[in-house]
C-alpha cells in the first residue's frame, strides 16, 4: 500500500518526460549548457548563489543563456538592455509567472501577487495596493516609519547582540501597523512570530520553480509525502500559516472597525473604500490578499538589507564615519535626523543606494513568462518560456560600477556633492521589472533611510575583540533561500556614539 504513491509518481514521470522531452529545441533559441538527454540541463543549474554561476556562463554562451529542464525552456539575461526591451517596454507579454505550482497548490499560496498569474486578479490587486503605496501614498506613513526607527535603536541599545533580531522585529511592526493598524508591543507578537515561522519554512525550499511539482505541475494532484514525510509535515505546516495571517489580521481589523478602536491603516482604508451601500466588501478577498502578501512577501528583503547595511559599515569605519559627519554637519547632535533632512544629505542616499548594487538581496529577480511567441534580434523565445534576469550581474557591470565588489557610495555622488543621476540605478534595478515592480519599494526604501540615519546619528558600528583585542573578521559569504540573499549571522559591536547620542535617543523616545 505505501508503493502506490511511488507507483503513481513514476508513472505520472514517465508520461510528463514523454511529452515534454518530444518538444525540440526551435530554431533560434539561446545556446546554453549541451544538458543530457531526457533531462536536459537539470544537472547543469547550480544549487547554491546561482547568478555567479550564471555570470560565468556568461563568458561562454553571451547575454541569453538557454536551457531546457524536462521540457521546459528557461532564458537566463545577462543583459539590462534586453531586460528594460522585454520586461519593460513589451512588459504585458512578459507579465506572467510561471508555473511554481509548490507555492500555489501546496503551500495554497494561490493569492499571493509576486507570484500570481497574469490576469484579473494581479490586475485587480495591483490597483488595490496603488492606491495606499503610491509614492505620495507612503509618504503618509512616515510618522510611524519615524516611530518604528526610534524604538529599533532604543532595541540596540539596551541589548546590542541581538541586533538582527531587533531588525526582524521592526520590519514586521512597520508591516503590521502600516496594513493592520497592529501595534507589536513586543518581540514574541503572535502574528510576528507566524510570520517568521513562515519565513524559515520557505528558505528551505530553494530557488521558486525548481520544485520537480513545478516542472510538472500535474504532480500537485498527488500527495506530497511522495517527496517525503519531513517534505509533507512542512508544506501541511505552511499552508496552515498563510491561512492564519491570510484570516486573522484581517477579521481584526473588521472586529476595531465595529468597536471604535481601528488605529488608521491600508487595510481600513480598503474595506471603507469598497464597502457598498448594503455594507457587502466588494473584492474582499482580494483585499484580504494584498494586504496579506505586505509580511509574507515584504519582511524578509528589508531584513536582508539591515543586516548588509550594519555589515557594510562595520567593514568600512571610513564610510560609516563619513555620513556621520554630514549628520553631525547638518544638524549639531541638536536632535535626530528626520525625513525632511533627506534632500540635505545624499550620502546617506548614496549608502543605500550602494547597499542593493553591492549585495542586492534578491540577485534574480523572480522569474517571468512570456504569454506569445517573441524575438529579440535574431533570438526566438517560444510562449511559455521562463526568464531569469540577473540584477546581480547587472549591478556588478565594470563598465556602470568600476570595481563593482567594493562598496563605493561615492559613486552615486556629483561633483557638487549631490545625488548624481546614473543609468543603473540599484533601488529601480532591485525591486523588479516591468509590470511585476514591487508595489511597496517607496515604503520600503522610506523605511530604510530613517533607520540607517537615525543608526548612523547615535552608533558607532565595530568588529569584535577576541581575547587578544584583535578585530575578527566577519563572513562576508552570503546565504541564499527561496528568492532572497543574506549575510550570514555575524557579530558586531553597536555602542553608543556619546552619553549625549544615548541621551538624544531617550528625549525621542519621550516625545512620541
Amino acid at each position: 500500500m505505501t508503493l502506490l504513491p511511488f507507483a503513481a509518481l513514476g508513472l505520472a514521470l514517465v508520461f510528463a518526460f514523454v511529452w515534454k522531452t518530444s518538444i525540440r529545441t526551435p530554431s533560434g533559441f539561446p545556446n546554453g549548457p549541451k544538458g543530457l538527454p531526457v533531462v536536459g540541463n537539470l544537472f547543469d543549474m547550480p544549487s547554491r548563489r546561482e547568478w555567479l554561476t550564471f555570470t560565468e556562463w556568461k563568458k561562454s554562451y553571451g547575454d541569453f543563456i538557454g536551457m531546457t529542464i524536462l521540457g521546459q525552456r528557461i532564458v537566463i539575461l545577462n543583459s539590462y538592455e534586453a531586460v528594460m526591451e522585454m520586461l519593460e517596454k513589451r512588459g504585458t507579454l512578459y507579465s506572467d509567472r510561471p508555473n511554481l505550482t509548490l507555492f500555489r497548490k501546496w503551500i495554497g499560496w494561490d493569492w499571493s501577487l509576486p507570484i500570481l498569474p497574469f490576469g484579473d486578479e494581479l490586475q485587480r490587486q495591483r490597483k488595490l495596493l496603488s492606491q495606499c503605496l503610491s509614492p505620495a501614498a507612503s509618504k503618509t506613513y512616515n510618522v510611524a516609519l519615524h516611530e518604528q526607527a526610534l524604538l529599533y535603536c532604543k532595541q540596540l541599545l539596551k541589548f546590542p547582540d541581538r541586533f538582527q533580531k531587533h531588525s526582524r522585529t521592526m520590519t514586521g511592526a512597520i508591516v503590521m501597523m502600516i496594513v493592520y493598524g497592529h501595534r507589536v508591543k513586543e518581540e514574541n507578537d503572535e502574528w510576528i512570530s507566524l510570520a517568521e515561522r513562515f519565513s524559515d519554512l520557505l528558505g528551505t525550499l530553494g530557488v521558486p520553480g525548481s520544485h520537480p511539482v513545478d516542472i510538472f505541475p500535474s504532480l500537485w494532484r498527488l500527495p506530497p509525502i511522495i517527496f517525503g514525510s519531513g517534505f509533507a509535515a512542512r508544506m501541511n505546516l505552511m499552508r496552515t500559516i498563510l491561512q492564519q495571517l491570510f484570516r486573522e489580521p484581517y477579521q481584526q481589523v473588521k472586529q476595531k472597525m465595529a468597536d471604535g478602536s481601528i488605529h488608521p491603516c491600508i487595510a481600513q482604508n480598503l474595506i471603507e473604500t469598497h464597502t457598498a451601500s448594503t455594507g457587502e466588501i466588494t473584492e474582499e478577498k482580494s483585499i484580504m490578499a494584498c494586504t496579506a502578501v505586505s509580511y509574507t512577501a515584504a519582511v524578509d528583503t528589508t531584513v536582508a538589507s539591515l543586516d548588509t547595511f550594519i555589515l557594510a559599515m562595520m567593514i568600512h569605519p571610513d564610510i560609516q564615519k563619513k555620513a556621520q559627519q554630514h549628520i553631525d554637519d547638518l544638524l549639531n547632535g541638536s536632535r535626530l535626523p528626520m525625513f525632511a533632512d533627506r534632500v540635505n544629505l545624499p550620502y546617506v542616499d548614496a549608502i543605500l543606494k550602494e547597499l542593493y548594487r553591492w549585495q542586492p538581496v534578491t540577485p534574480l529577480a523572480l522569474p517571468h513568462r512570456n504569454m506569445k511567441d517573441d524575438r529579440y534580434g535574431d533570438y526566438f523565445f517560444p510562449k511559455g518560456t521562463m526568464f531569469i534576469p540577473n540584477a546581480w550581474l547587472f549591478l556588478h557591470d565594470e563598465e556602470y560600477f568600476p570595481e563593482p565588489s567594493k562598496f563605493i557610495p561615492e559613486r552615486f555622488i556629483d561633483e557638487d556633492g549631490k545625488l548624481a543621476t546614473v543609468p543603473r540605478d540599484p533601488i529601480t534595478i532591485s525591486f523588479g521589472f516591468g509590470r511585476r515592480v514591487c508595489p511597496g519599494k517607496y515604503l520600503a526604501d522610506n523605511s530604510m533611510w530613517i533607520t540607517m540615519a537615525s543608526v548612523l546619528a547615535l552608533f558607532d558600528i565595530t568588529k569584535p575583540k577576541d581575547a587578544f583585542g584583535n578585530d575578527i573578521e566577519p563572513d562576508l559569504e552570503y546565504e541564499s533561500g527561496a528568492a532572497v540573499s543574506r549575510p550570514k549571522p555575524f557579530k558586531c559591536c553597536i555602542t553608543p556614539r556619546s552619553d549625549a547620542s544615548a541621551a538624544l535617543l531617550m528625549a525621542s523616545l519621550e516625545q512620541l
